[in-house]
Order: structure tokens, then sequence, then C-alpha cells
């Protein structure tokens, strides 16, 4: 939440693998959407990367058309 209140930030930029709380994530994902452009980049979105992305982070991936519903409910810009 810094970032979509901090006057010096213009554009957020986000790196995601997975989410261990999905509703809190996505809480902040609609605060920074309306106060500036948020840009996702989701990695792990192949069987291999989502395995890898568990592996490390602890963390639920998700498949990818969760990640892309997500991020059109919050007005996210997912990179490709």
């Amino acid at each position: 939440n810094y970032l979509a209140h901090d006057d010096e930030t213009k554009i957020i930029a986000a790196y995601f693998e997975g989410a261990k709380d999905g509703r809190k994530l996505l809480d902040a994902l609609v605060d920074a959407g309306r106060a500036k452009p948020v840009i996702a980049i989701k990695g792990g979105r192949g069987i291999a990367g989502t395995k890898a992305a568990a592996s490390h982070t602890a963390a639920i991936a998700g498949s990818d058309s969760m990640w892309k519903t997500a991020f059109k409910k919050t007005g996210v810009i997912q990179a490709q």
C-alpha cells in the first residue's frame, strides 16, 4: 500500500509467483489501482514454473486463468 500513496511513484510494477493471502492481495491491488496504474508480471505460468514457484515461496500459485481474472477485476494490467 505504500507505493499507492507515495507521491513520487507514478506507476507500480509487480512480479507475482503466488499469494499467501489472496483477499489481502486483492484489496491492496484495488487500492493501488485507484491511485495509479498497476502493471503485473505473473511468473510460474506453466506447469514447471508453477511447481518451481511453489517450492521456494510457500505460496499458492493458482491457475493462470485465476490470476487473469483477479487482475482484470482489480484493474491491473498484466504484462505478457
